[in-house]
């Protein structure tokens, strides 16, 4: 929980300064968190906020971790059409 605070106030930082990139990142990160929690649902939903940004920047790493992030989530779900 601790972590998850740092990630919120990066979070509300970076939204005000418009680092849409920084963003991303933190959003993968809080999905993170409640992935390692077993809370998939939940991480999916960071995964799929920090997608969109992802989309929008021209760095490409982070799209690319997001993607694989979100394939695990999918793989420990036992949706294995998805996750290809």
């Amino acid at each position: 929980i601790k972590n998850f605070r740092k990630f919120l106030k990066g979070f509300i930082i970076t939204r005000k300064l418009n680092l849409y990139l920084a963003e991303g990142e933190i959003l993968q990160q809080i999905g993170q968190i409640y992935y390692k929690e077993e809370k998939y649902p939940k991480a999916l939903d960071f995964y799929e906020k920090a997608l969109a940004i992802a989309k929008q920047v021209p760095e490409q790493k982070l799209e690319v971790t997001v993607i694989n992030s979100m394939g695990e989530v999918y793989i420990e779900q036992a949706y294995y059409s998805k996750a290809e």
